[in-house]
């Protein structure tokens, strides 16, 4: 059985934060099991991350790595069979193939991460979302922040 709740409790990053800057505010952590299937061989859980890439997305932050660290650890031990990486951004990007570019980018920073520690003995899929499914308002500061997101998917086969 799936935990209904996972807490990654590593310590954020100190940072001075500024309202302004959503690189320097302090890093978001969430984990959450978004379905359980009704078949009991069939589970699926949904890892959300948050302000773990560099400002410019070309690097994780020490912190993101961390973060990817400890999910490594922890999920190594369960038996999934599928493992899908979905990058996602704000939609303050005038052309949207950049935002697909950007998401992309996040996705395969993770997926290189969990490939490089040998997280999983199968291909990452990864997909970039751009900004497509907002989970928030990107009309504000704050929504923006929760739509720059990475999902990882974890599943078990049927």
């Amino acid at each position: 059985d799936l935990p209904n709740r996972i807490n990654y409790s590593a310590e954020a990053e100190k940072k001075t934060a500024t309202k302004t800057n959503a690189a320097e505010l302090p890093l978001v952590r969430e984990a959450e099991v978004i379905s359980e299937s009704s078949v009991a061989s069939n589970p699926t859980k949904k890892i959300t991350l948050r302000n773990v890439f560099t400002s410019d997305d070309q690097k994780l932050t020490p912190s993101g790595m961390n973060m990817l660290a400890e999910i490594c650890k922890q999920e190594k031990s369960v038996a999934w069979s599928k493992v899908e990486v979905i990058g996602f951004t704000d939609n303050i990007e005038t052309t949207l193939g950049m935002n697909l570019v950007a998401s992309r980018a996040r996705a395969k920073l993770v997926s290189t991460y969990f490939s490089d520690k040998n997280c999983f003995t199968f291909p990452v899929q990864i997909q970039g979302m751009g900004s497509a499914r907002p989970v928030a308002d990107n009309r504000t500061q704050s929504g923006r922040e929760l739509n720059n997101r990475v999902e990882v998917i974890f599943s078990l086969a049927k």
